[in-house]
């Protein structure tokens, strides 16, 4: 077994080698799998909230968004149907197709409903 100084600080060398590729492989290679899981979480999740009143134009992604008619349809004690119309006219229709978008109804206190549609 050759055990010179010279094979010896050969063999640190390319442990430390070794061992810096894979700090920066591993990583990288993560990333590279999840990237669409994190892109598609991103578009749920990371949103900002816009309020608009009856009438009033909202310039978001590409489009002016107006509420035309939110009608409140029969429901039981305690619960409402809501029928909200929204108009959008898109500048560039492939735009608005990018940017995903949620319509939810909340209230002063924090409440929210989501489109059962």
């Amino acid at each position: 077994m050759d055990s010179s100084p010279a094979k010896v600080m050969s063999t640190r060398r390319g442990y430390r080698l070794s061992m810096t590729a894979l700090v920066v492989a591993l990583p990288a290679a993560l990333v590279v799998q999840t990237w669409g899981s994190i892109k598609d979480w991103r578009s749920q999740f990371l949103r900002q909230p816009l309020s608009a009143t009856l009438g009033q134009p909202i310039d978001y992604a590409g489009a002016s968004w107006t509420v035309t008619r939110i009608t409140r349809l029969a429901g039981s004690e305690g619960n409402a149907v809501v029928l909200a119309e929204f108009e959008a006219l898109a500048a560039d229709p492939k735009a608005l197709g990018a940017v995903p978008c949620k319509v939810r109804l909340s209230d002063g206190s924090g409440r929210e409903w989501q489109p059962t549609l």
